[in-house]
């Protein structure tokens, strides 16, 4: 039989997690709650052979708003201890919403927002890249802050540290999300979609969505962003070009449940949902 061997350090302060880190010569591999991991060992992924567990780390666990009115969600706060805040159930019940969608309550128990992004995949990160929302993270020179979108490009190994949500003042916005999975809660999405459209003396002055689901990364829609911000009025010939859009701009992921053209569609058609729902609030902008 064999046997594994794999050596976990367990620091209790994210400096110690750092001075361990960068003091290891081998590739590491962060470990908090462990929910996403142990899904990827019980399909037969190879368990690493260092990790560092970060779930004694007392720093990062706080929510709470600055004075500049942006919200920091540490990296360690858990999943339902996050849905549950009152801060964020006031500000962005979205949030709330898309966490109570995430798995079962066992695993948002265990399951950290910090994890639910590092693992590129979860069903947090297109509600954030909809918020423009940043990320403060360590590497091995120190403490950084980045777009999420920006920190997805990076190929260096990094510790998020918080989640950063700056809340707009403007008048009238629309904030939506939406996960369709096999089994609501306790399966990977189909698709998961969200989006932003903030209107400002009666036109579209920012438009943010994104899209992901399944094992597919999330990521900006900017073709869709720009013909809908680009057009103002949106009547039909519009929404066909966005779901024109969507179908050539999202690349979803294909597994042995559901194609890729499937998830396509059924992101296109949550997406021209959303927009009609908009209109019913904001008919101004539509012919």
């Amino acid at each position: 039989m064999r046997i594994l061997e794999t050596t976990v350090s367990s620091p209790t302060t994210i400096d110690e997690a750092w001075t361990m880190w960068k003091s290891c010569e081998e590739a590491i591999t962060f470990i908090a709650g462990g929910t996403f991991l142990q899904t990827k060992w019980e399909k037969g992924v190879a368990v690493p052979s260092k990790m560092l567990h970060l779930g004694d780390v007392l720093e990062y666990r706080q929510i709470y708003m600055d004075t500049e009115r942006q919200i920091h969600i540490g990296s360690f706060v858990k999943l339902a201890e996050c849905k549950n805040h009152p801060l964020i159930a006031k500000t962005l019940p979205q949030l709330s919403q898309t966490i109570e969608k995430i798995a079962a309550p066992a695993v948002r128990n265990l399951g950290t927002i910090g994890g639910n992004i590092a693992n590129r995949v979860g069903d947090t990160i297109p509600l954030l890249l909809a918020l423009d929302a940043e990320i403060l993270y360590l590497n091995k020179e120190g403490r950084q802050r980045i777009d999420l979108q920006d920190w997805f490009e990076m190929t260096e190994c990094s510790i998020i540290l918080e989640v950063i949500i700056t809340l707009d003042d403007e008048e009238k916005s629309y904030l939506f999300t939406k996960k369709i999975g096999r089994r609501e809660a306790f399966s990977a999405s189909v698709v998961t979609l969200a989006g932003k459209l903030t209107v400002k003396g009666n036109q579209l002055c920012k438009v943010r969505i994104a899209a992901g689901g399944g094992e597919t990364q999330p990521s900006r829609l900017r073709n869709v962003e720009n013909i809908l911000q680009h057009d103002q009025i949106i009547d039909s010939n519009v929404l066909k070009r966005v779901y024109q859009a969507l179908m050539t701009e999202y690349r979803p992921v294909e597994d042995a449940f559901y194609s890729s053209n499937y998830r396509l569609k059924v992101a296109s058609n949550l997406l021209i949902s959303e927009l009609e729902k908009w209109r019913g609030e904001y008919g101004g902008l539509y012919k």
